[in-house]
Order: structure tokens, then sequence, then C-alpha cells
């Protein structure tokens, strides 16, 4: 009975021991994935510049993605106004993510708070 009893326990730790294992391994993966997103924000204060008048670009023109790398595009608004990205409304600290998977230059049209301004994404293809 009790070698019945160890071996059911060193089942349970062995299967417990490899569910930890393959759990960090997925998190390793997800680190890694984080390294190739293109994150550019919309800084505090954007909507209140251009209310004044001011010249204030949103995003930076052009934009660089490379598809070897597996780059992914993120725009993080942390202004407190909402922001229009292609027909897509981005509140106040919500993040929008795209994924690009072939070469070429794309244009999005970035308005808010009476602005509007296009933004120039080239992707790259993968290196050889």
């Amino acid at each position: 009975m009790r070698v019945d009893l160890w071996r059911a326990a060193h089942w349970w730790t062995s299967t417990l021991v490899l569910v930890v294992v393959l759990m960090g391994l997925v998190g390793c993966r997800a680190a890694s994935e984080a390294e190739r997103q293109a994150v550019y924000v919309i800084q505090p204060g954007s909507a209140a510049r251009l209310a004044k008048g001011e010249a204030v670009s949103m995003l930076p023109s052009p934009i660089t993605l490379n598809l070897g790398k597996a780059d992914m595009l993120v725009i993080q608004n942390d202004d407190s106004e909402p922001v229009v990205i292609e027909g897509i409304k981005l509140a106040p600290g919500q993040r929008a993510t795209q994924r690009f998977y072939t070469p070429g230059t794309f244009e999005l049209v970035c308005a808010g708070a009476g602005h509007s301004e296009t933004v120039r994404i080239i992707v790259e293809p993968a290196s050889k």
C-alpha cells in the first residue's frame, strides 16, 4: 500500500514539475514577442496643445517595421481626448495593435481634436 502511495505522489510531483516548466517556457516566449513591438505613444496634452493652435504631430512619419523581426505596430493613446485612427476610435488609455504580413508602404490617417495627419508605415521585407 505504501509503495502505491509513493508512486502516486511521485507521479503527481513529476506532473506538477512538468506543468511549471511548460508555463515558464510560455512566459519566455511572451517576453520575446513583447520585444518585437514598435510602440508609439500619443503624448498627454496633445489635444490641449492643438486647441491652443500649436503645431503637434501625434505620431512620427514614417514608421519603419521589419517583417523578418515580426514587428507589430502598437499605438497607445496617453492623451485625455480620443483619437481616431483609420476610423477606429481610440479612447484615452487604450492601445491599438496591427501586425503586417506583406512588405510595402501603407498610410494611416490619425485624427483628433480638430487635427488630422497621415502617417506613413514602411514595412520592410525579411532579410534573406
